[in-house]
């Protein structure tokens, strides 16, 4: 079959290479298939990139890879969806339609019928992939597909989706590396899929399934086969990671791995102040080439942070902040303010512990977007701010009732660390960065 297989992200501030687009156009042209990617990041006029490449010849599949509904920031929201029924409709002019993707996996009915795809997929579709272009081949009206959704009649039918993991690296051969290393994004590397934390706000653990790792071995095995054939150790590595640090003894075994590979590599990592974490492992930060990590903590009060379902409470943040200041670690904690139980007194409480310390840099944000399958829609629906029936395709934000959006946006605007510390902070991000030119 001859595949376009198309990259539907086009918003500058989400712009991670399509790594899972990678996985499949991989699966599809190791099972026989011809496949043309097209990416429509960076494109000045992606739908006339689109149009040219339908044009382009008779296809016998387009398939989409849709990774975000929105911008998901209350502040100023940006919904894509118009973007992707748009674009599904010109390129079920010219032949049969697939979509898949994250926000697929987030909201596969809704997103289907909204776009009117042929197919849809849902969860980790390199396996199932080949699979499927071998029924649709043959004809098939009925499918065996993992995570497909499909039309009988006026019904959809849906199989659950596979959420086994990645058991491979990023396919750097089918993404424009130049574009994204001019956009100076971090390359990403896949350590492992999934979350077994159970935070209301996220849907990781129902749409990306457990944590399922890589073995570290593989993981070194691919940064050493990018340096050698895409010289990607010159560039900075983000680690596609809902939480690094977890399973903590699995994560130092890859960073042990990395050190003793002796592959000059630097990169940024998700690390979540996890009660259990410790010194050593912020020492095999440093040795492996941290150059910072990040983490969506949220809100700094424990009351907000039961309520979220948090895997950790505020002592924990203040060991984890005590523990890379001492150990060196760069960080830049993440803030998403006004969940349930916040209030006014705690989001006060909150910045007053934050002033204690010297992050790099901080981000501030405030509003929960509510996802369809994640358990603050129930939240959401019994406070009164989402509909029963509302497929909250387009974006719907918690709020914690009694906080006023201004009074947050006043609280939180120009937040950001310490002068002296950040400049500091930088001053050694720099110096780590360039150790890969060295």
């Amino acid at each position: 079959m001859d595949l376009l297989l198309v990259y539907g992200n086009t918003y500058p501030m989400l712009w991670p290479q399509p790594s899972g687009l990678s996985y499949v156009a991989r699966a599809a042209r190791e099972a026989g298939h011809t496949v043309r990617v097209v990416d429509l990041m960076f494109e000045k006029d992606p739908d006339a990139v689109l149009a040219e490449a339908l044009a382009a010849r008779r296809w016998d599949l387009v398939g989409f890879s849709l990774r975000n509904l929105d911008t998901a920031d209350m502040r100023k929201p940006l919904s894509f969806v118009a973007d992707h029924v748009r674009r599904v409709a010109m390129a079920l002019e010219v032949a049969p339609v697939v979509i898949g993707g994250p926000a697929v996996t987030a909201a596969p009915e809704a997103l289907f019928r909204r776009t009117g795809a042929t197919w849809a997929i849902a969860g980790h579709a390199e396996r199932g992939f080949p699979q499927f272009l071998e029924e649709v081949a043959t004809g098939a009206t009925s499918f065996t597909t993992p995570g497909l959704l499909w039309r009988e009649g006026d019904a959809i039918r849906v199989h659950p989706p596979d959420l086994a993991g990645h058991t491979a690296g990023i396919d750097w051969s089918v993404i424009d590396r130049k574009k994204y290393a001019r956009s100076f994004m971090a390359h990403g590397l896949v350590t492992k899929s999934g979350c077994d934390h159970a935070c209301t706000f996220c849907d990781a653990r129902v749409t990306d399934g457990p944590f399922t790792p890589r073995d570290p071995d593989a993981i070194v095995e691919d940064i050493v086969r990018e340096a050698r054939e895409y010289r990607l150790n010159r560039r900075e590595y983000f680690f596609i990671d809902a939480c690094f640090n977890q399973p903590l003894d699995w994560a130092k075994r890859v960073l042990e791995a990395i050190a003793r590979s002796g592959v000059k590599v630097a990169f940024s990592c998700i690390v979540e102040p996890t009660p259990d974490l410790d010194a050593e492992f912020c020492r095999l930060l440093r040795r492996a080439g941290n150059l910072m990590v990040t983490g969506l903590v949220g809100t700094f009060h424990d009351a907000p942070l039961a309520a979220l379902q948090r895997p950790f409470r505020l002592d924990d943040i203040a060991h984890a902040f005590e523990l890379f200041e001492s150990t060196g670690v760069l960080y830049m904690p993440q803030l998403m303010l006004g969940g349930p139980d916040e209030t006014r007194d705690t989001v006060e409480s909150g910045l007053a512990f934050l002033a204690r310390w010297k992050p790099i840099m901080v981000y501030p944000a405030y509003g929960i977007r509510v996802y369809p399958r994640a358990a603050i829609r129930d939240r959401a629906v019994a406070d009164g701010l989402v509909a029963p029936d509302d497929d909250l395709l387009d974006p719907r934000f918690y709020l914690a009732p009694g906080l006023d959006p201004a009074w947050l946006g006043a609280r939180t605007k120009g937040l950001r660390a310490p002068l002296w510390p950040a400049v500091v902070g930088w001053t050694r991000y720099m110096a780590r960065a360039a150790r890969l030119w060295v």
